[in-house]
């Protein structure tokens, strides 16, 4: 009976050790290091010289216009709003996407963790069956060389690892699918990126509810009036400023966000780059051009310069939107981000470090800066915390499943 008992106590107690370890042994974690590197952000477009006229503004939204804020003959200063349109329903839109990201998040989620480690166990079991069943073959194969069992018994045993095997390598595939950068997970993560495109793209549908002044000048015709209905493309008012000349240049639109009024550009002639001036973006056009996929932007040509930009000539602009002397460069996949802010886990004494930084860039590799007291997406302040050193030399996690504080290990071909 005491032997009995003795038994039970030790048994407890190896169960009572391999559940604590279980619960505070390292996770596994794929990892990489930044670079240190020059990091440029330019576009590049052609187009010709133009002289200062007239523009019609447009609307780039349909409704009803709730507000109209200026008259015929009226003087009007850049960015006044000139016209307001009724935006609830782009409201009720907002609000519909932004619940249908929240899903495809939590389906994401689902895959790369519950059904992940299901696989995984599953993976593991049939793994221990078949060995099993590998062992008890090879007692059975000497029974059946002695003579003591029939052909037909040891083929069973033979049918029964067949099928083990297929159904290993089934389940495996499953695992793969399921872990991150597998097929069902980055089909679920192409869900996700699709639902946030939805909720971004009519974000910024916001702004075009708000018709503003793109530049000052002379309101010099009145189209609309409040409370008129009107559609998308209907021409608001024509506004003249005064004469100068522009290089028009038409920028593809997927590089739109990358050029903002008053953005330092370079000028010269397609036919002689070394008569290069300096100037700036002066105006962005609101609306794209569907025929060229282009946007129009327009940048003023200094005074001192004009006589060497004849109208009509054909020239090439250079809008450098950043320069980063020797700058932090990493894979974006590293990182949680939020817009320009997120942060990146760091490899310290054996935990993870959550680290705020900010982030410019939108490819493949970003460039990252320790920041601290960020604001948190629900409006509430961080706690003010000083930033802390990253370098070439430190030791990023994958994010995925990760908590500040993790204790954390690097798989062995985790790195770049």
């Amino acid at each position: 009976m005491k032997r009995k008992t003795v038994i039970i106590i030790a048994g407890l107690a190896l169960a009572v050790s391999a559940a604590a370890y279980m619960a505070t042994r390292p996770e596994k974690a794929a990892w990489t290091t930044p670079v240190r590197q020059d990091y440029v952000q330019s576009v590049l477009a052609s187009g010709e010289i133009a002289a200062d006229e007239s523009l019609t503004v447009i609307s780039e939204a349909a409704g009803k216009l709730t507000k109209v804020g200026f008259e015929e003959g009226g003087q009007i200063e850049a960015s006044n709003i000139m016209a307001e349109l009724d935006s609830q329903e782009l409201k009720n839109s907002i609000n519909e996407k932004t619940a249908a990201l929240s899903a495809a998040q939590s389906n994401y989620n689902a895959v790369v963790t519950t059904n992940y480690q299901v696989a995984v166990q599953e993976v593991n079991k049939l793994k221990k069956e078949l060995e099993i069943q590998k062992r008890d073959y090879e007692k059975n194969l000497a029974l059946f060389q002695a003579g003591a069992i029939s052909d037909s018994e040891l083929q069973k045993l033979k049918d029964a690892i067949s099928k083990l095997e297929t159904d290993l390598k089934a389940s495996e595939i499953r695992m793969k699918s399921y872990a991150p950068g597998g097929s069902e997970a980055a089909k679920q993560g192409a869900l996700v990126a699709q639902a946030r495109t939805n909720l971004e793209s009519s974000r910024s549908d916001a702004s075009k509810y708000s018709i503003k002044a793109p530049f000052s000048g002379v309101v010099v015709q009145k189209f609309v009036s409040e409370g008129q209905i009107i559609q998308s493309g209907a021409a608001i008012a024509e506004i003249a400023k005064s004469g100068k000349k522009y290089a028009e240049i038409k920028i593809d639109e997927k590089n739109a966000v990358y050029v903002k009024q008053g953005q330092p550009a370079y000028v010269y002639p397609s036919s002689n780059p070394d008569r290069k001036i300096k100037s700036q973006v002066s105006w962005i056009s609101p609306v794209v051009d569907r025929a060229s996929g282009t946007i129009l932007v327009k940048i003023e040509i200094p005074e001192s310069a004009a006589s060497d930009f004849l109208l009509s000539m054909t020239v090439t602009a250079e809008l450098v939107t950043a320069e980063f002397p020797q700058a932090l460069v990493v894979d974006a996949t590293y990182m949680a981000r939020d817009a320009d802010l997120g942060h990146v886990f760091v490899l310290d004494n054996g935990r993870a470090k959550q680290v705020y930084v900010k982030v410019t860039g939108e490819g493949a590799f970003v460039m990252i800066e320790p920041v601290s007291g960020l604001q948190a997406a629900a409006g509430e302040s961080q706690p003010e915390t000083e930033a802390p050193v990253l370098s070439e030399e430190s030791i990023l996690l994958y994010p995925e499943k990760l908590s500040d504080g993790d204790r954390v290990e690097k798989q062995e071909n985790g790195g770049n």
